[in-house]
């Protein structure tokens, strides 16, 4: 019913390109220095009116070779008293950069693969912070202001030295170009590869597909793979050090109702979990000229969360 090469259309990764871009992607500030007893640190600040009234202020510690991020839930911010009263916020960083992403979605776990809402990031550069008045933004998706709606951010402080690859428009790119020719005559892409960044370590593709069916109607259907990034060193105090190793953790699936529904998706579902071995393989083929050095590894959003980079320090 559905063609083989459907295992290829899943691994077809051919991504060649191995220019790094410096990062820049969301804007900076003044300089304000942290005290030099922690150096790689970054203070987050939530007001709730300007720079004055209630506040709370977490700070978040790397090492110059570890990343550190932290998520910040809906329950932190209501037991400051800021839950949907945050007018401002301010980040600030020591000797390393720092990135911090802002929801007003109803997240209430620091299970960041269940987190929406609507989006909006800051980071600053080293020595320097940065201040965003929420009430002045255009948040993602909805292009409205998050002036008294924040409920929940996630915070990382990269280490150093620290440089990133524009790994998600990288993959689009590249799979976009390699989709429609290699899912086989029974099955096709609808829309573009949708990736969303979960965190420092995982990110989500999901591809919707139709699938064709001999004198029947077609059946909508999509899968979801699970990806996260770590290193081949296993365990061990140099376990966070060393060549990037992708991997595929969970694979979700669905085909829409119809007479030959469960036909349908026993063989789609037989085709995902057979292509994971071959799609993990090219994808740490593919990208082993930008992951393959003796570093640290991990995911950084952008302005938005479809649109992140892959960070290196170490």
């Amino acid at each position: 019913m559905m063609s083989s090469s459907i295992i290829a259309g899943l691994a077809a990764l051919l991504l060649t390109s191995t220019a790094l871009a410096q990062r820049g992607r969301v804007p900076g500030g003044g300089r304000v220095s942290l005290p030099g007893s922690t150096p790689y640190a970054a203070t987050l600040i939530f007001y709730s009116e300007g720079l004055w009234g209630d506040q709370y202020s977490y700070t978040l510690k790397a090492t110059s070779t570890k990343e550190a991020s932290v998520a910040i839930p809906d329950f932190t911010l209501r037991a400051k008293n800021l839950l949907h009263r945050i007018s401002t916020a301010k980040l600030i960083c020591g000797q390393v950069s720092a990135t911090v992403g802002f929801f007003d979605g109803d997240n209430s776990t620091t299970n960041m693969e269940t987190w929406g809402g609507n989006y909006h990031a800051i980071s600053c550069e080293p020595g320097n912070t940065t201040t965003v008045d929420f009430h002045s933004i255009q948040a993602r998706p909805s292009m409205e202001d998050m002036g008294d709606k924040v409920t929940s951010a996630f915070m990382i402080v990269n280490s150093r030295p620290y440089n990133d690859f524009p790994f998600s428009m990288t993959f689009k790119n590249n799979w976009d170009a390699e989709i429609n020719d290699t899912l086989g005559d029974n099955a096709e892409p609808r829309g573009d590869v949708q990736l969303t960044w979960i965190n420092t370590k995982t990110f989500k593709l999901r591809q919707n597909v139709r699938i064709k069916i001999s004198l029947w109607p077609d059946y909508d259907a999509w899968f979801e793979y699970i990806v996260t990034i770590g290193t081949k060193q296993g365990t061990g105090p140099n376990a966070e050090i060393g060549p990037a190793n992708f991997r595929i953790v969970k694979q979700n699936i669905w085909v829409a109702p119809g007479r030959f529904h469960d036909r349908v998706k026993f063989e789609f579902n037989r085709e995902i979990l057979s292509s994971h071995a071959e799609f993990e393989q090219r994808l740490n083929e593919s990208f082993a000229p930008v992951f393959g050095q003796n570093r640290t590894y991990y995911f950084v959003p952008g302005y938005t969360i479809d649109q992140f980079f892959a960070a290196y320090g170490g």
